[in-house]
């Protein structure tokens, strides 16, 4: 007697003495040509149908990928700007060193949020006179003045990090929150800080631009990372 398989609705001929039906079998591959492993259209799929590393980023939903910040073909959702060159600047205005430390294109989700760290060695050739400020768009949401009050002296190179930006206050323009670690003194890690900015849904970028009222301003072991997070 043909009986019904659960998952696909196959027809089955188990004994040699069942009736076959070429209609049912045409039915059968035709189901079989269909599935998708969806309900009624084959096995559920579970954890252990995949191998491992078979489900790349841009096969998440994009909701998924909102939330843990992975960047997709069709969104970015983080990235870094690492420049070691030395580089100086002197200009009154804030503005970009010849190679850009600029993270552009992050795409932002509705009520998300942008997660930047920061580092880089700053001199100054007057005291006193150099900025460097942490912009999100063209709004400068914090800023550093006088690198020889904060460990650094004209003539020597001295750490610039996320952490002396929070210590800075906020700028006008996005919302800001923080939070640093603390480490043993004699630990390897080094506390960067994260500062954590919310903005308008859209596509974003976030950049480090410094200026001079006098003299230049010199960089080098640039690093700067950023990403966006959904809830």
């Amino acid at each position: 007697m043909a009986s019904v398989l659960a998952n696909m609705g196959l027809v089955a001929w188990p004994s040699p003495e069942d009736r076959y039906n070429s209609a049912q079998m045409a039915l059968n591959m035709q189901r079989i040509d269909n599935h998708d492993h969806s309900p009624g259209k084959g096995k559920p799929l579970t954890g252990a149908s995949l191998l491992d590393g078979a489900v790349g980023e841009d096969k998440l939903s994009s909701s998924v990928a909102d939330i843990l910040g992975i960047s997709q073909a069709s969104a970015i959702r983080r990235g870094k700007s690492i420049i070691d060159t030395e580089e100086s600047r002197t200009n009154t205005a804030f503005g970009y060193f010849a190679t850009q430390d600029i993270v552009s294109g992050l795409v932002l989700p509705t009520d998300g949020l942008i997660a930047i760290v920061a580092q880089a060695d700053i001199k100054e050739s007057v005291a006193n006179a150099a900025t460097v400020g942490l912009f999100v768009g063209d709004t400068s949401i914090a800023e550093i003045d006088g690198l020889n009050t904060n460990g650094t002296t004209a003539a020597a190179y001295g750490g610039v990090k996320t952490t002396d930006w929070l210590a800075a206050g906020q700028g006008t323009g996005a919302n800001g929150l923080h939070f640093t670690v603390s480490v043993p003194s004699n630990s390897t890690v080094n506390p960067l800080g994260i500062v954590v900015v919310s903005a308008t849904a859209g596509t974003h970028s976030v950049s480090i631009r410094t200026k001079s009222s006098s003299g230049s301003v010199t960089a080098r072991n640039r690093k700067l990372w950023a990403w966006t997070m959904g809830f």
